[in-house]
């Protein structure tokens, strides 16, 4: 039984850790962007959530790439 709780800590200690890493790697990207990029991908969602916005998937893209 103890053993099972020591392993149940381990997990949750690299779970916390991992979620850390994953917020810095967050941060990281977005403090890299810049004013004109955040207003880009605000843009996009905006046209997203109405319905503005063309998505193609991965097998499209390369169709069209084949094609040309």
């Amino acid at each position: 039984m103890n053993e099972a709780i020591e392993l149940l800590r381990e997990i949750k200690l690299k779970l916390e850790e991992m979620d850390r890493r994953l917020r810095r790697i967050e941060e990281e990207l977005f403090d890299e962007l810049g004013e004109e990029e955040l207003k880009e991908l605000e843009e996009d969602l905006k046209a997203y959530k109405e319905g503005k916005l063309e998505l193609i998937d991965l097998e499209e893209v390369e169709k069209r790439l084949v094609q040309s």
